[in-house]
């Protein structure tokens, strides 16, 4: 790191010092676990299923971005993207996989420049930014200086043109900040947080709102709030009571990845871990793991930022007809987007099949992907 880049660094950590010892504790919000799947009236006061029909099949969305009234659709299996408009039109809008001085090798994630409209692909085998226009055509590339991180997980355009990067296999920073017209780095690790020198994560773990970004780590059951500039503005402490991940373990795991899946892959002392977060104007989903990998529940906790009020549930059910699902994106309007387990509805019997028509017909059965986006009940 130059010397330049090491000043940057001293100088945040400086303010967040100082920062943090004018603040109040941390808010603590209660999660009741339910390890149940709820009618989808009592999640959503509203919802849309949306069949995602085009020439050839689609194998899986795993995420999906809101960008002027349109969404933008991650295949992940064949590396592009897919844009859906607000009149139901469904097109591909990017697909530039290769070798080629134009082309990235996979998508790890994706965002939009809030300024230019371009769209940002980050190809984390390359460790590359490639840039492309609002018509998918390549405009340019930013190679990541090496030796920061192992990998990295979600990215965002900031308002001074920076990009925020997730740091999920490094274990001495958190975050890196990069100023592509003047190619200087600024990393940052929040000082507060008990997940010092740690090298677990995932690719979730940080969501962008109007003012800034909130994030969580990966076994650590705290919502951080953050400037663009990584002054802390508010934490919330999630309190899953027993199955809780206390910060005292924590410090005791050190760096040790056998240690690590002790903990987590224990279904008999089962613990809340792995989690992701998502955010909405009023809302925060906050996803989780209780128990091991393989036999455990994933869960989702649906926070209200105001009332502080939470829900917990395992998935959704249309007249007790139970589904699978995943949340993969969400809406600024307090909705939230969900992929349906297309498989396991075509396992489920005629008569359940024909209970469910009214909301998903039987013409969506033929293997790909269905959507579900729902505005959150008031709870």
């Amino acid at each position: 790191m130059n010397s330049k880049c090491t000043l940057i660094l001293l100088f945040t950590l400086l303010v967040s010092c100082q920062k943090n010892g004018e603040e109040a504790p941390n808010k603590t919000i209660k999660v009741s676990i339910s390890t149940e799947k709820k009618e989808i009236s009592e999640v959503f006061s509203e919802f849309e299923f949306i069949h995602l029909k085009y020439d050839e099949l689609i194998p899986s969305i795993f995420r999906v971005k809101e960008y002027k009234e349109d969404l933008f659709l991650l295949d992940g299996r064949k590396d592009r993207i897919f844009k859906l408009g607000k009149n139901g039109a469904l097109d591909i809008f990017l697909q530039a996989s290769g070798e080629g001085p134009e082309e990235y090798k996979s998508i790890g994630n994706f965002e939009f420049n809030r300024n230019s409209g371009e769209l940002m692909v980050f190809d984390n085998v390359q460790r590359t930014l490639h840039n492309f226009t609002n018509e998918g055509q390549f405009s340019n590339s930013f190679l990541i200086k090496p030796g920061f991180a192992a990998s990295y997980g979600n990215f965002f355009h900031g308002p001074k043109n920076e990009i925020i990067l997730d740091i999920v296999g490094g274990k001495n920073h958190r975050f890196l900040k990069v100023f592509v017209d003047k190619n200087e780095y600024e990393l940052f690790q929040p000082l507060d947080s008990a997940y010092h020198d740690h090298n677990y994560g995932n690719d979730r773990q940080v969501a962008q709102n109007k003012d800034g970004f909130s994030s969580i780590y990966s076994v650590e059951s705290t919502i951080f709030q953050n400037t663009y500039d990584f002054i802390k503005t508010d934490s919330i402490d999630l309190d899953f009571g027993e199955f809780e991940i206390l910060k005292s373990d924590l410090k005791n795991l050190g760096n040790n990845p056998n240690l690590f899946f002790e903990l987590i892959q224990n279904d008999e002392n089962k613990k809340a871990h792995s989690f992701g977060l998502l955010e909405t104007e009023n809302f925060y989903h906050v996803s989780f793991y209780l128990g091991s990998l393989m036999r455990g529940d994933f869960l989702n906790t649906l926070i209200h930022k105001d009332s502080k009020n939470s829900k917990t549930f395992k998935g959704i059910k249309i007249r007790g007809v139970e589904l699978e699902s995943i949340i993969i994106g969400q809406i600024s309007d307090d909705r939230f987007i969900l992929s349906l387990n297309i498989e396991y509805i075509n396992n489920l019997t005629e008569e359940q099949k024909a209970s469910i028509s009214e909301y998903i017909p039987t013409d969506y059965l033929d293997d790909n992907p269905i959507l579900l986006i729902g505005k959150v009940k008031a709870f």
